[in-house]
């Protein structure tokens, strides 16, 4: 009933249900002791007390300086002065420029703006998100043509918002969504592009070397990130390798606690890659 606690209980297809307090004759749960396959999962249930959670949500997302020249965070923060800010109000689409990867895509594309002989005509952005590393590109880049893909159609109005909030809703760009994205339908001739960028996930990048090889430009630039180091930054170099030169490889390092059952939480570390490679003329 509303507004009164009560227990519940769940183990394999068995449910137990009780209130907090019991009355005589209420069925008890099984303890332990009596059930050979205890413990239970409980679930205690009751009335949450009014919570901004607005306010909670915006906690969590919290503006960082990366590199020497970018600032990305949500847009009830002010960016910090002489910084190239990235606005990114945190929605349905992966990216808020928290994690690692996009901190190292981030780094990356700075560097390669301060070394390129001159400036890129044409960006894709495949697996474009939120829009982070798109929009990284486009103040970085003021005058290229930028395309966005993303196989996931819930991404458009997100990354189309993220624009807006950066002042770049009236820039020219080629958005592509859901099944348009795949880079064998995007209509754009061999060797369109100057500079690909790209941060999915690791499985999915080694069916991606053929066809970013042939929509870049001999010469042109990569910068791709998604990888652990070890198994899958190996497996991933076997397919770039054919195609491709390492200009830099960078890597970063995330703390964060691992379930491992019966032991409870332990530290566990992952080293997250990234690789600005050079197409070979």
């Amino acid at each position: 009933a509303v507004g009164r606690d009560s227990v519940h209980a769940v183990r394999g297809n068995k449910d137990f249900n009780e209130p907090a307090t019991r009355t005589a004759g209420t069925p008890s749960l099984p303890s332990p002791a009596s059930d050979p396959v205890a413990p239970y999962l409980i679930v205690r249930t009751g009335l949450v007390p009014p919570q901004d959670y607005i306010a909670l949500s915006q906690v969590h997302h919290a503006g960082q300086s990366i590199g020497q020249r970018f600032w990305v965070g949500p847009p009830w923060e002010t960016p910090p002065a002489g910084r190239l800010a990235v606005i990114i109000d945190p929605g349905m689409a992966f990216g808020t420029g928290d994690h690692p990867t996009t901190r190292l895509c981030l780094e990356l594309l700075e560097q390669a703006a301060a070394k390129l002989p001159a400036q890129p005509v044409r960006v894709l952005d495949v697996g474009t998100g939120s829009g982070v590393l798109a929009i990284a590109a486009a103040k970085l880049f003021a005058q290229c043509e930028l395309w966005t893909t993303d196989l996931d159609p819930q991404c458009a109005a997100n990354a189309a918002r993220n624009f807006e909030l950066n002042g770049l809703s009236g820039m020219p760009r080629h958005a592509f969504w859901g099944a348009a994205a795949d880079l064998t339908q995007v209509p754009a001739p061999p060797g369109a592009f100057d500079l690909v960028l790209t941060n999915i996930y690791a499985t999915a990048l080694a069916a991606l070397v053929a066809p970013v090889a042939a929509l870049l430009r001999p010469g042109g630039h990569w910068i791709v990130s998604g990888l652990l180091a070890g198994e899958q930054a190996q497996a991933f170099q076997e397919a770039w390798s054919r195609h491709f030169d390492c200009v830099t490889r960078r890597s970063l390092t995330e703390h964060h606690p691992d379930l491992t059952l019966g032991q409870g939480l332990t530290p566990s570390t992952w080293e997250w890659v990234a690789l600005h490679l050079h197409r070979a003329v």
